[in-house]
């Protein structure tokens, strides 16, 4: 079954105590009366480890669009004639809990009966139903099993060969076929790839899908209108995640993250050192022909910083003036590699599993376990100032400054942005394709550095109180806010006793000079960044659900096993309006926050539009539809074990 056996670790999670794992909520559904005889099993073996270890409230699960194999226990295969004939029975149950073994067929349609021995195989279709499966030898009703259809989010790397290639296949045809062409070959539930990052980006530089818990119902609704999507390209495929912290390679070494499967050219590469000289950051193979939607009809309203295109008129934030009409990335930032840069891993992921409440596990799961990823894994270049020209000027530099300067490149795309928004950075309106990006660039309004470099007449004639200035005029605001992204340079800061920042790993304010130099200098205006790397455009790069998808685990896990509440107190700067039931719009504030805002486009669920028509479901309402112990919810994830982090 290919790479199904190669990670071992991942595969034998241990079971849960079943008191932490039975904390979900007292309306989950639980199994209908059943003998609990016959064995269900498929390629993947019998129940996914998350059902065994007692945090789903099934005792057994099936999957949709794949083989089943059920059998008589050994016990009874043994005592039996292999010759003898039974015949099977197969009935799609109502949506109740409480659904009787009686056959009657007011509740229970039977799908399909057929004679076989004491092992057979059957396709059940139906997820998020329960099925009764009956097995009688004559006129006697021998065995009666209950069983719900579940889809089966896996790790990646547990996948067989043939799921991995459907999956990325799907995944393939999802982010290069367009809306008309999806609708007609496979039906009203595609979606392409340009509605879902056209969502993501929003209509502001403040997204309701960012910065507070409406992360989670956010993006758990849009991953499951894509899996419903890549489900209509291919019924067997689920919404599968890469567990990002658990670096264990194929023979159960751990490697870096760039050495990562994910990035090999079976999977979302190739993507290698060869490529980081280069300026064209396209990706190659399997991904070389995923497009970046182009629409100038979109007004780019600059004035409110609408995020929907750049400069080009392409599907991306405002600042990111990158032309490339298909996906690029690079493993660099500014010329220096990231390949090095540690990505979050158990510390921050048992860090978020510490947290006792909605609003402080989203705050540690967005800015200390998600937001680093976007920088290192798209990348930017062509900026302002190249770092790999900076350390060659001065090669002491390397080994004394790479902390520092790791600090400052994990945190510019959104200094950038806090630029961007604070109309400090602006773009041309307006760039043809075949205009180059060097004439085309994004750039400070203020003037600011060049001012003070003229003033002092020239940069030999800067010191480092002048540096100082500069940098502090860029970065003093988002640092003393706590604005999310940059929490790598405030950890790398440290204030003097004359209320001073210097970078701690440099020892001093004055040893910070050339760092505050490089760094205004790099923040005078952004070079071009990897879709992924613009973090509301980063759903233009298929990494992102596989990504995405493993926080919706985390999610489900501290929801079972930790019975974390999914409502969370309104903060004290969003205001909600009890007449008009939505959030007031601030500086401060954005309408989709607060846990009873409605989010757009957030109509359906599951299949269940919002009524009346027109509406939109609310955090909470989401919250509710999408709780993972819910028979309706389509999905379970493979496990909790979390035993590379134990």
């Amino acid at each position: 079954a290919g790479s199904v056996g190669a990670t071992a670790m991942l595969r034998n999670s241990p079971v849960a105590t079943s008191g932490a794992a039975l904390a979900a909520s007292s309306e989950a559904a639980t199994s209908p009366e059943s003998s609990g005889a016959l064995e269900f099993t498929n390629e993947y073996g019998g129940q996914p480890m998350s059902v065994q270890s007692g945090y789903y409230p099934w005792e057994r699960i099936v999957e949709p669009y794949r083989e089943t194999t059920m059998a008589f226990p050994e016990s009874e295969e043994a005592a039996g004639n292999s010759l003898d004939a039974y015949t099977w029975k197969v009935y799609l149950s109502a949506k109740s809990t409480d659904v009787s073994n009686t056959g009657d067929d007011a509740v229970e349609t039977l799908e399909k009966e057929w004679t076989d021995g004491s092992n057979t195989t059957y396709m059940f279709e139906s997820a998020g139903s329960w099925y009764n499966v009956r097995v009688l030898k004559g006129e006697s009703l021998l065995h009666t099993e209950m069983v719900i259809c579940k889809y089966v989010r896996r790790e990646l790397r547990l996948l067989t060969d043939k799921d991995r290639e459907a999956y990325l296949s799907a995944m393939h045809t999802y982010y290069t076929v367009g809306w008309a062409e999806g609708k007609a070959l496979y039906g009203d539930e595609f979606t392409p790839a340009t509605w879902m990052t056209r969502w993501h980006l929003g209509t502001s530089y403040d997204s309701p899908y960012h910065g507070r818990p409406s992360f989670f119902t956010a993006h758990a609704y849009l991953g499951s209108i894509i899996e419903r999507s890549l489900q209509s390209i291919d019924s067997s495929v689920a919404l599968h995640y890469w567990d990002f912290t658990n670096l264990e390679g194929p023979t159960g070494q751990t490697v870096e993250w760039s050495e990562s499967f994910m990035f090999e050219t079976d999977w979302f590469g190739p993507h290698t050192a060869e490529h980081s000289p280069d300026t064209n950051k396209l990706v190659k193979g399997r991904w070389h022909d995923v497009p970046v939607m182009r629409n100038c009809s979109t007004d780019t309203g600059h004035g409110d910083y609408d995020v929907s295109r750049n400069s080009y008129c392409l599907l991306t934030e405002y600042g990111n003036n990158n032309p490339s009409q298909y996906l690029t990335r690079s493993f660099s930032l500014c010329g220096m590699s990231t390949k090095h840069m540690k990505i979050p891993g158990c510390t921050e992921l048992m860090g978020s599993f510490n947290q006792t409440n909605m609003t402080d596990f989203h705050h540690y799961s967005e800015y200390y376990l998600h937001v680093d990823l976007h920088s290192i894994f798209g990348g930017a270049w062509e900026c302002n100032r190249d770092l790999k020209e900076w350390f060659e000027e001065k090669p002491s530099r390397l080994g004394q400054y790479n902390e520092t300067i790791d600090s400052v490149l994990m945190s510019i795309i959104i200094l950038w942005e806090e630029k961007y928004a604070a109309g400090t950075i602006t773009c041309p309106d307006y760039c043809g394709l075949e205009v180059p990006f060097s004439e085309c660039m994004c750039s400070s309004s203020d003037e600011t550095v060049s001012q003070q470099v003229q003033a002092k007449g020239g940069e030999e004639n800067m010191g480092v109180d002048d540096w100082y200035e500069l940098f502090m005029a860029d970065v003093q605001g988002p640092l003393e806010e706590g604005k999310a992204g940059v929490h790598r340079l405030a950890e790398a800061l440290t204030v003097d006793s004359k209320g001073r920042y210097y970078f701690t790993e440099l020892g001093s304010y004055e040893a910070s000079e050339g760092v505050y130099e490089v760094s205004t200098k790099l923040l005078e205006r952004p070079g071009q960044i990897g879709q992924f790397a613009s973090p509301l455009g980063s759903g233009n790069d298929p990494i992102f659900w596989a990504i995405h998808a493993n926080f919706e685990k985390n999610w489900q896990y501290m929801r079972l096993a930790k019975g974390l509440p999914s409502d969370y107190e309104d903060a004290s700067d969003c205001l909600y309006n009890e007449t008009t039931g939505a959030t007031i719009n601030t500086a401060a504030c954005i309408a989709g926050w607060n846990y009873r805002d409605p989010l757009t486009p957030m109509d359906d669920i599951f299949g269940v539009k919002r009524l009346p028509l027109g509406t939109y479901y609310t955090n909470k309402e989401i919250s509710e539809l999408m709780r993972p112990d819910r028979q309706e919810a389509p999905y379970i994830y493979d496990e909790f074990g979390y035993v590379h982090c134990q």
